[in-house]
């Protein structure tokens, strides 16, 4: 229209006039659906878009059907909780989310601007109803009482969630005996490598792993791609009782451990350093022992890959500690439902959309679903999957060698896989 302009700001489409510098808001992109940068104003007030490749007709809901808003803050919205937000959009009438995406606060790529803001706004108290802290320091913000508990909502309609949940992600979930947040599906994050480098127990002590790395450049043990800052976050992540006591708020670096693990990180590069080989390859060939691996839905093709890796039968070993398995669940995403909601009851109806069955059997999701009769029947079906592919020989994995394809073939038996 005469001096005004369609533009596009996080995920509202609006009407600015450059007369009068006033914005009507016309179209909330997320929940409608238009992801793209085209979007046209019609005579009739409807709006076109061509959307996947498909057009995409608008039109404004008659007085009275508009459904209600639920707001969901992140800071680069996670991918699996995108999708799952689509398909809720997509089969609820009554409540649409919408999205507050603050990476659209950053300056410039990187700056974290954005995220700066979102902290600031959860300081000042302009909460919405639904977190994705994927980027936020849960523990911190649940202390502070700034999640609601779900554990009474979801036990009410689910029953003992200890018994529903998978038991280990369950108890990772708990802070200070309370549920504040959830996961859709998780991965597990573990070391493996040859049974001669570590042992044959399934998990090694840190004076195994220090015995074992004796002699040796960190190079050979993890690679050109581990550098120190991660390293000592292995450290810190997986020995975490050894060096800090969190309910009195203390830390104790000053050990003989801490040094030794402070002189293997001194040997490691401060940055990535641009390499022409992947793990699995390097190991393969034997200039690397330990390779860092996710289990997720092709957890049991990593087992052949690792065994074929290992001229046998790999051990999947962690990373060493004598307080922890030194593996760890990665969530795909961590929500949670804000204490000051005023549409409390229907943020916490999302989160038990997540936990459904209908969401945890979905056969897209690629890592491993929470709810534990989810996960025992993926488990069956990938098993099922892996024996099919064993004998058809399609347990193939293509990486990378001096700047060369490099090809593994799996070696591992369905019984071994099964044992796994």
């Amino acid at each position: 229209r005469e001096n005004s302009i369609l533009a596009k700001a996080a995920n509202t489409a609006f009407r600015l006039n450059l007369e009068t510098d006033t914005r009507e808001a016309l179209v909330d992109c997320y929940s409608s659906g238009v992801y793209g940068s085209r979007l046209f104003c019609l005579p009739n007030g409807e709006f076109f878009a061509i959307q996947g490749g498909k057009p995409v007709l608008l039109s404004r809901p008659a007085e009275g059907t508009e459904p209600k808003t639920l707001t969901l803050a992140a800071y680069n919205l996670n991918f699996t909780l995108d999708d799952i937000i689509r398909q809720y959009n997509n089969s609820n009438q009554e409540y649409k989310i919408r999205i507050i995406d603050y990476a659209t606060y950053d300056q410039t790529p990187g700056d974290n601007a954005g995220l700066t803001r979102l902290r600031t706004d959860i300081i000042a108290g302009l909460t919405p109803d639904i977190y994705d802290l994927s980027n936020l320091p849960a523990e911190l913000y649940a202390s502070k009482g700034i999640f609601e508990d779900l554990r009474p909502y979801l036990e009410e309609s689910m029953g003992d969630l200890s018994e529903k949940l998978v038991p280990n992600v369950y108890n990772a979930l708990l802070f200070e005996d309370k549920l504040y947040y959830v996961m859709p599906s998780f991965s597990v994050m573990t070391l493996f490598g040859d049974a001669a480098f570590v042992g044959s127990e399934g998990h090694w002590s840190i004076q195994d792993f220090f015995s074992a790395v004796e002699g040796r450049g960190p190079r050979e043990v993890f690679g050109p791609s581990k550098t120190r800052q991660t390293f000592l976050s292995y450290v810190l992540l997986f020995n975490k009782n050894e060096f800090i006591d969190v309910k009195n708020g203390k830390c104790d670096f000053d050990s003989d451990v801490f040094r030794q693990f402070l002189e293997i990180a001194a040997k490691l590069p401060e940055e990535t350093e641009p390499v022409s080989s992947e793990d699995f390859s390097r190991t393969s060939v034997g200039e690397q022992k330990l390779v860092v691996s996710w289990f997720g839905s092709r957890g049991l093709n990593l087992i052949s890959y690792a065994d074929a890796i290992c001229s046998g039968e790999a051990q999947f070993v962690g990373f060493p500690s004598d307080s922890s398995s030194g593996s760890a669940i990665a969530p795909t995403a961590l929500v949670s439902v804000s204490s000051a909601s005023r549409n409390k009851m229907a943020a916490v109806e999302f989160v038990r959309y997540i936990l459904s069955e209908g969401q945890q059997d979905d056969d897209t999701t690629t890592e491993l679903p929470v709810l534990t009769t989810s996960l025992e029947k993926k488990l069956s079906a990938w098993r099922d999957r892996y024996a099919s592919a064993v004998s058809e020989g399609r347990i193939l994995l293509n990486t990378i060698y001096d700047g060369q394809p490099y090809k593994i073939e799996g070696r591992s038996s369905p019984e071994r896989v099964e044992a796994c």
